[in-house]
């Protein structure tokens, strides 16, 4: 290698190559390479580099992450206090329980299988993959102590005057009954059970504190009582009962409104004093001045008088106490369309099973109820609808009732009793989403982790979800569109900083500015 100089004639610039030379075998001759590092200066007669150095490539991870959803997942955690209270109960895992609720959280019916694919694309609290292995792993790790340790310090920082307890049944669970079937049945074991359990949310807050597994079979006044000490022993606050129309009996309002124990239940539109009331008060339901848009339900209360005819020791006759109760009556006109639709299939249907002979004698009240049979000239059964019977039915459809003894108006009993609706969505097919593969339904002992990963996972929903209702710019979105436009932003990772790539629309602003969280540009940039 030599250094050649070589002065440009049209404009007497000297410039300065690199020269390489070799000698080609096959042409046996000498060759060469020049590379030009710069020019003479006239004055000091150094060598000014003409361009600039090469600098040394920074090492950049092999893609981009998304960061914008759970940026806002994070802040919600630290916001309600889940990210400190689960590194206080659970040190070492902390970071992996949110990365899995999270996931949850983000991708509604996805089971933990595509969880590896996820995290590859996403910015976690762990920050890496979480495999079967430690995944199911990770779910047996979550005691009852643990459990309780958490369920304590939420409730300490929520300090909830008032909580409302949800009773969720619709939920599919493989595990709750494998656990009771012998080996040789897993195979043949196609059915998944209820899973019955109750979640406390807090009035104020609106966000889930606790949740515990209830017997299978329906509620009874001695689950009321177990669900209100194991209450009293976490924390404090008035206890109100959510219970479904199922748990109606008069022997139970007897005893809860002798023991002072608040409730908002739900009636079926059957029952003779929501009759007798649905009656006086039909045309009522259905002024335009009862009519709320934000739900397109009528409704409307009235202030009953409850008997209480609960027998005591002290009392051999009847008590006769009279107690206050509000009856809350509802009417939609989607409801009604889906209630006639759904019956007159019904009517349908027994009249297809009279007339083929194929009875079935659950049905036969039924049949003699809305039917009247008759035998043609050709000997076949032929069945006359009753239709002074199914008109009486059909005055009912769209109607629905509750009753309670501590919320006064209606719309504030029908937002409380809906909190359900999302946590049947939330713990919906627990089984399928917390399994790497079909086998591991065979642990029951990961259906209690999962069961409080789920939980977390309620919690930052419950809270998306109160934001969205409270918030005018975000009322239009779902919750999953929500998470959907912040999952489009990008960031990359260096030095432990990460960086946002491209712009912010107005709409990802919009929703940034909702929660009153610094957009990633402010806070990463």
């Amino acid at each position: 290698m030599s250094i050649v100089r070589q002065t440009d004639k049209r404009c007497g610039i000297t410039y300065v190559y690199e020269s390489i030379s070799w000698w080609d075998k096959e042409k046996k001759q000498s060759r060469s390479r020049r590379k030009l590092i710069g020019k003479i200066d006239p004055g000091t007669d150094e060598v000014i580099p003409t361009r600039k150095q090469k600098r040394e490539p920074t090492l950049l991870p092999s893609g981009y992450v998304s960061c914008g959803a759970t940026l806002l997942l994070d802040e919600i955690a630290r916001a309600t206090g889940v990210r400190e209270d689960l590194e206080a109960c659970f040190p070492d895992s902390y970071r992996e329980m949110l990365s899995l609720a999270y996931f949850v959280t983000m991708e509604n019916h996805d089971s933990l299988g595509r969880f590896s694919r996820w995290s590859l694309t996403h910015k976690t609290p762990f920050g890496n993959d979480i495999y079967a292995d430690r995944g199911n792993g990770l779910l047996t790790e979550v005691d009852e102590v643990s459990r309780y340790d958490f369920f304590a310090l939420q409730s300490k920082r929520r300090n909830e005057r008032k909580v409302f307890f949800h009773e969720v049944r619709a939920v599919a669970s493989y595990s709750c009954g494998i656990a009771h079937k012998p080996y040789s049945d897993y195979k043949n074991y196609e059915y998944p059970d209820l899973l019955h359990f109750g979640v406390l949310i807090g009035g104020e807050s609106q966000l889930p504190l606790y949740y515990t597994q209830l017997p299978i079979a329906s509620m009874d006044t001695k689950v009321l009582n177990g669900l209100i000490a194991d209450w009293k022993a976490i924390a404090s606050g008035k206890l109100s009962f959510v219970i479904d129309r199922d748990f109606y009996d008069e022997r139970h309002i007897n005893y809860m409104l002798d023991s002072h124990i608040k409730f908002l239940m739900v009636v079926k539109t059957t029952v003779p004093f929501v009759q007798r009331t649905l009656g006086q008060m039909r045309d009522e339901v259905r002024r335009v001045s009862n009519f709320r848009s934000d739900c397109r339900y009528y409704g409307c209360s009235k202030t009953l008088v409850w008997e209480d005819t609960l027998k005591r020791e002290t009392e051999p006759a009847p008590g006769g106490k009279k107690r206050k109760l509000y009856l809350h009556l509802y009417y939609s006109d989607e409801k009604a369309m889906d209630d006639e639709r759904a019956f007159y299939s019904q009517i349908n249907a027994w009249k297809k099973e009279i007339e083929s002979g194929n009875r079935i004698e659950a049905n036969e009240r039924a049949y003699a109820l809305y039917f009247s049979e008759v035998k043609t000239k050709n000997r076949k059964q032929r069945a006359m609808a009753n239709l002074r019977e199914i008109e009486k039915v059909r005055k009912d459809f769209g109607y629905s009732a509750m009753i309670s003894n501590t919320i006064k108006d209606p719309f504030a009993a029908m937002k409380t009793h809906l909190k359900v609706t999302l946590a049947e969505n939330s713990f919906e097919n627990l089984k399928d989403r917390f399994t790497y593969e079909n086998s591991l339904i065979r642990k029951n002992r990961n259906f209690e982790g999962a069961m409080f990963v789920e939980f977390i996972a309620f919690i930052l929903m419950s809270y998306l979800k109160n934001k969205i209702e409270a918030s005018p710019r975000l009322v239009r979105h779902t919750m999953q569109e929500l998470l959907d436009q912040l999952d489009f932003i990008e960031c990359c990772e260096r030095d432990g900083k990460y960086f946002r790539v491209g712009e912010l629309t107005q709409r990802q602003l919009d929703i940034y500015e909702a929660f009153s969280v610094d957009p990633p540009g402010l806070v990463l940039g």
